[in-house]
């Protein structure tokens, strides 16, 4: 049994014997308390955070095979006799501290030189079993007496033999009551309340319970409202307040926290009473000492007051080694949190703390500091410079002072943050001290005085779709693949969308002639749910002809204008799809640019902006420095830029002669507004750039007229080759200079926002690697995968920034769905579906899951005859299944109904009788 526990070690959950989590569907053996679980499957860093024992598989299977007392292995107890954390991973028992035992001699003898601490005794292991089997012996029988645990022993029946033992390998809630053995005497199994089997329905939560971010009105929230009535009730033409609450947690702030949780929505009720058109977002962190098990825990902002406070409430005041905190840890995580990139937001920072942080430099000697010359000077100085920074010149922060011992550390950041005040508070003055520090702020801030000027901005209700960056498959005439057929079944599985709200400055943006475009006029705009910058491009004959007619458009105007949003918003897709292609083969080649597309995104607005709904945008190229045109859709080539048409020639090669994109045009390599070539008539690609063949013809004849170095280490073939021969030996390449590069502008693949990486960095790392530093940051939430029942984490930043669906687990998708038609793909957009060919794989009677993690069986019979297909979930739930009165086994003479065996109880034919 302990050989297979250890096997199974990817099951045993990693808090074992400290697990509160009552759907937690792991393994909780006794018998590896004191061990940790992360590190038997390679998790762990070193130090363990929890102090467990990091120990082998074979070493760890030694140790377990020995004699245990009451079934608990010595590996299993404290090293602390008088131990009082009620959250230790290790177990206490009364036999040793009654005993005075000094644990270093009876875990190691060697650990221990004779000058024990409190007298402490030195017992053997085999002697120490003798005296407590003699002390808890019950009717004969001790646990290590029990060798087969399928046996019912008088008395016992109702418990579970394998916990005596120390090995029930149940996952989640045993159905036998769970007591240890020195206290089987004093309890009756009469007084435990009947623990229900989870069922394997049990991920099929309601909608409204679980965790979506498909609509604005979840954006961090649970689903149980109407889709955008949150939108039309809390978000009035508002500008935008980031609030952020730095908050020490350590044991003596118990007060504080409530006061924290209880506070939050009064002081958005008085600040919104004031200041009647803003939009809040609130943070959290919170900050303990450097050896405290959960050191730092924040949340990151949020527009949801409940879900602030529900973070809050999981909050618990403990930890706090010596006086001194880590006020500076605090303050650096503040500094990853995703503060609004809007220009003319504010940001409020309160810091609620009683103790200073830790080094001398900060505080009084009085002050108990284990650290006190640890820390450099300057650093908590330099800390609140850069905060000061991060947002000019709306930015405030305030000191909360509770007592006297933070004097000093106030003073040094006062003098280190140009707006920072501080001040004596207590806690039944918190709510009104915020919120008047709120307002204040804000009556400072720049904002207070734009709103005395007429806004020229407007903010509109949309909903946004975008996709997901799209794997680059190449076709070739060996796997004739269609580019088109393949690239729309890619569009299908990566397309996410939600609500948001976009605030667009209804002056179109002034550019030089060189930035400007032959088609369309450029707005600026804001998306607030996603925290981007972006740019609307809009056709000129429709703005034009909205503004001479003061609104009124053709209808065939509105209709060219959506058709060419559709095809442009393609256009950008493929050729940022080909650009990751191009990056992955030419990474190595120092005369290759990168080149990256900008992410392009649709709106659906409610209401009209320039007469239409339909708006194309994409992301803002906010990169100091000219516009650069390369190429265009015809015959013009920059010739000190002819490295790029490499691309072009690659997106020939790559598509097997499908199309060539042209109209190379950005800054810096981030390119934008592709013109598409295509071989066939495309209609999702058919606007008046795409010249088709032609078009193609050209751009070899004039643009790409030779070949360069890059085409020839990638390979490329050309329009006039034969595309199963080599290419000509004697064909002559025009050599290109090596590129001298420092940094890359990149796109992030999360947020699609642009930020600037080292060129090493560049050719380093994997394409799907490139990401922004605010979406790197975690913040996990756990939920349950519909698919396969099992929790999962996903981080809550990455899952808002991408609109994701958290319905199923990362492993399921890759597992699961490739297994399935490109149909049965929409689970994550809709409810669960199956064509005619995945319809009839086996699905579990109970859960209807096809999930191949959830292991379907055969056919299970019952005894009158009826037979159905279980998942292994279910599977153990029946050979689990107790009657509840008599404790006999499932007797399979009939499946129970759904709604019975949801209820997971069971009670015989024979008491059914009784």
């Amino acid at each position: 049994m302990i050989s297979k526990l250890i096997e199974q070690s990817s099951s045993i959950c990693p808090e074992n014997i400290q697990c509160k989590n009552k759907e937690c569907n792991l393994m909780h053996p006794r018998c590896f308390a004191g061990v940790c679980i992360n590190n038997l499957n390679g998790k762990c860093k070193k130090p363990c955070p929890q102090n467990l024992n990091h120990i082998g598989k074979g070493n760890l299977k030694e140790k377990l095979q020995m004699i245990s007392i009451n079934g608990v292995f010595v590996i299993n107890l404290c090293p602390k006799v008088d131990c009082k954390n009620n959250n230790c991973y290790y177990l206490h028992r009364d036999w040793i501290k009654k005993r005075n035992i000094c644990m270093k001699n009876l875990k190691n003898s060697d650990d221990c030189e004779g000058e024990c601490e409190n007298n402490q005794k030195h017992f053997d292991w085999e002697e120490l079993r003798q005296e407590v089997l003699k002390e808890y012996e019950y009717k004969n029988i001790s646990p290590e007496a029990i060798t087969d645990v399928e046996k019912i022993y008088d008395s016992l029946e109702k418990y579970c033999l394998k916990y005596f033992k120390g090995i029930c390998d149940y996952k989640g809630q045993c159905p036998k009551f769970h007591v240890d053995w020195e206290n089987i005497r004093n309890v009756s199994a009469d007084q435990f309340e009947r623990k229900k089997l989870i069922p394997c329905t049990h991920s099929l939560k309601p909608q409204l319970q679980r965790m979506d971010s498909k609509s604005y009105k979840k954006l961090e929230l649970r689903f149980d409202k109407q889709k955008l009535q949150k939108l039309q009730d809390d978000i009035k033409e508002r500008n935008i307040l980031d609030v952020v609450f730095i908050m020490d947690c350590t044991g003596s702030m118990e007060i504080w926290i409530d006061s924290a949780r209880e506070s939050i929505s009064s002081i958005i009720d008085i600040f919104n009473k004031t200041v009647s058109q803003t939009l809040i977002r609130i943070a959290f962190v919170g900050y303990r000492d450097f050896k405290d098990d959960k050191h730092i825990q924040y949340h990151d902002f949020t527009t949801d007051v409940d879900l602030i406070k529900q973070f809050i409430s999981t909050l618990e005041a403990t930890g706090g080694n010596d006086q001194a905190e880590d006020v500076a840890g605090g303050i650096e995580q503040v500094l990853k949190l995703n503060f609004s990139k809007h220009p003319d937001s504010i940001l409020c920072t309160f810091l609620i703390s009683d103790a200073p942080t830790h080094g001398k430099q900060y505080h009084d000697n009085k002050v108990e500091d284990e650290h006190n010359d640890e820390i450099k000077d300057g650093s908590l100085e330099k800390l609140m410079q850069v905060l000061d920074q991060k947002k000019v010149p709306n930015n405030y922060f305030f000191c909360c002072k509770i007592n006297d011992t933070t004097n000093k550390m106030f003073e040094i950041m006062k003098q280190n943050f140009k707006n920072l005040e501080i001040s004596q508070l207590e806690t039944q003055d918190f709510a009104n001290y915020v919120s008047i520090s709120m307002i204040k702020s804000y009556k400072k801030s720049s904002i207070f005085f734009m709103n005395d000027i007429q806004s020229k901005t407007q903010r509109f209700q949309a909903h946004f779709i975008w996709h997901k960056a799209i794997e680059p498959v190449e076709c070739n005439s060996k796997n004739e693949l269609n580019y088109f057929s393949n690239f729309l079944t890619q569009m299908g599985k990566n397309q996410v969308g939600g609500d948001t709200i976009l605030e667009i400055e209804m002056n179109q943006k002034v550019l030089s002639q060189n930035d400007q475009g032959m088609v369309s006029y450029v707005f600026e705009a804001f998306d607030i749910r996603n925290n981007l910058k972006v740019i609307i491009k809009l056709p000129k004959k429709v703005v034009d002809q909205y503004q001479c007619r003061k609104g009124q458009i053709d209808e065939d105007l509105i209709q060219n204008a959506q058709k060419a949003s559709f095809v442009r918003y393609n256009q950008t897709i493929i050729a940022k799809q080909l650009s990751c292609a191009y990056r992955l083969q030419t990474k190595s080649n120092d005369k290759a640019p990168p080149i990256f597309y900008v992410t392009p995104i649709k709106y659906t607005l409610c209401q009209e902006f320039m007469g239409l709904k339909d708006l194309y945008a994409e992301t803002n190229i906010n990169i100091n420095g000219p516009w650069e045109k390369i190429s265009n859709n015809t015959n013009y080539i920059d010739k000190e830029k002819e490295n790029y048409s490499a691309f072009s020639h690659f997106t020939y090669h790559f598509t097997n002669k499908s199309l060539v994109i042209t109209d190379l045009q950005g800054k810096q390599g981030v390119l934008s507004d592709p013109c598409i070539h295509t071989k066939q008539v495309i209609g999702y690609l058919r606007d008046e750039t795409n010249q088709g063949i032609l078009g193609i013809e050209t751009f070899f004849q004039t643009q790409h007229s030779q070949c360069n170095d890059i085409c020839k280490s990638l390979g490329l073939k050309r329009n006039c080759d034969d595309f199963n021969i080599p290419i000509p030996g004697k064909r002559a390449f025009l050599e290109i200079k090596q590129l001298n590069l420092q940094n890359v502008n990149a796109v992030c693949n999360v947020c699609g926002d642009i930020f600037q990486i080292i060129y090493e960095d560049y050719k380093s790392q994997i394409d799907t690697a490139y990401t922004c530093k605010s979406c790197l940051e975690i913040n996990e939430f756990t939920e349950i995968c519909e698919c396969c029942g099992n929790e999962f984490k996903f981080n809550l930043n990455r899952v808002l920034k991408q609109a994701l669906d958290l319905k199923i687990c990362d492993q399921c998708q890759k597992d699961c769905l490739d297994q399935r038609c490109n149909y049965c793909a929409q689970i994550l957009q809709k409810q669960i579906t199956y064509c005619e060919m995945c319809d009839k794989k086996q699905q579990c009677y109970y859960c209807k899951s096809k999930c191949s993690r959830r292991n379907v069986k055969q056919k299970v019979n019952a005894t009158n005859g009826v037979s159905i297909y279980l998942c292994e979930e279910a599977c153990q739930f029946f050979q689990n299944l107790y009657c509840f009165k008599c404790f006999s086994e499932f007797s399979y003479q009939s499946w129970p109904s759904q709604t019975e065996y949801i209820k997971g109880e069971y009670i015989c034919y024979k008491c059914q009788n009784k």
